[in-house]
């Protein structure tokens, strides 16, 4: 892919992927990815584990869509892209907010975390701890909770 200079997207969807690591990703996938990508698509794959740390030679990346997986949680790395204003983890297994998403890019506006059998009466009702500054627009469809409202004073769609 690297010669392809002026490829800004990419989508591995719906091919029965169960990792995305850094270490057992095929080296055409884990290093050849062109550095100007700034959307990536691994939705209705099989994904179990997603390995953050993939994604540290590529930061312009805008959207990263992960939905339709097995994902319980990322690796205990904090993900940083910078410039990632969107970020699909719906229709996954997880059962908390994870909590590097705080570190995850300071323009990070749009999260959809619906359909995952979150356990959010876990979360304490600290808004710094949740969700960046940044996020506008939430979605929590098809899942239950009691969170505090100040979580939510940012936003403008939930």
């Amino acid at each position: 892919f690297s010669p392809l200079k002026y490829l800004n997207e990419i989508y591995f969807d719906e091919n029965d992927l169960e990792e995305f690591s850094c270490s057992k990703t095929p080296t055409y996938i884990q290093w050849n990815l062109p550095i100007n990508l700034e959307k990536i698509s691994l939705a209705k794959n099989k994904l179990i584990s997603f390995d953050t740390n993939c994604f540290l030679q590529i930061s312009n990346i805008t959207e990263l869509d992960l939905h339709s997986n097995l994902l319980k949680n990322f690796s205990n790395s904090t993900l940083t892209l910078p410039h990632l204003s969107k970020l699909r983890l719906d229709h996954n297994l997880f059962t908390n907010i994870p909590s590097n998403l705080l570190y995850l890019s300071k323009q990070l506006n749009e999260l959809d975390l619906s359909a995952n059998p979150l356990k959010l009466k876990e979360i304490k009702p600290r808004k710094q701890y949740v969700f960046p500054s940044s996020l506008k627009i939430l979605y929590l469809n098809f899942t239950t909770s009691d969170l505090s409202c100040l979580l939510f004073e940012n936003l403008i769609e939930l």
